[in-house]
């Protein structure tokens, strides 16, 4: 949504690239070579989050819908749980178990992962873990 600072996208041809230097004007776009045309791949003040159309239609196809690390406050991403609400889906604001809080991060694995009470982030074991 707000993008990546390992990346950098051309304002020419609008590639994305792997980008750990820091970007200068000097530096060509590797896949258009236009000087002065990379900038940081996130999103600054006033633009349009990326990814909008693959988030709703998440929303449109998810069970659950959790909210972290947000004042959800700053629009288009507060909007998210009135449309999660209005989708029907299951909305908690955290999920939490004992002393283990389960975020519902998920990795490509699909697999849930739990940030215990002294903060390190493991595997949940299983889904029993998870409280809704």
């Amino acid at each position: 949504m707000h993008g990546e600072l390992l990346k950098a996208r051309c304002i020419a041809c609008r590639t994305v690239v792997s980008w750990r230097e820091d970007l200068s004007v000097d530096d060509s776009c590797p896949a258009c070579g236009r000087s002065g045309g990379l900038r940081p791949d996130v999103v600054w003040f006033g633009e349009m989050p990326m990814h909008m159309d693959a988030i709703y239609e998440a929303l449109s196809e998810a069970d659950l819908f959790v909210a972290l690390g947000t004042s959800s406050s700053v629009y288009p991403a507060a909007g998210f749980v009135a449309e999660a609400r209005a989708a029907g889906i299951l909305y908690r604001p955290r999920l939490v178990r004992h002393r283990i809080a389960c975020y519902a991060a998920r990795a490509a694995s699909e697999s849930w992962f739990c940030r215990t009470a002294a903060g390190v982030w493991n595997p949940c074991r299983s889904m029993s873990q998870v409280v809704l």
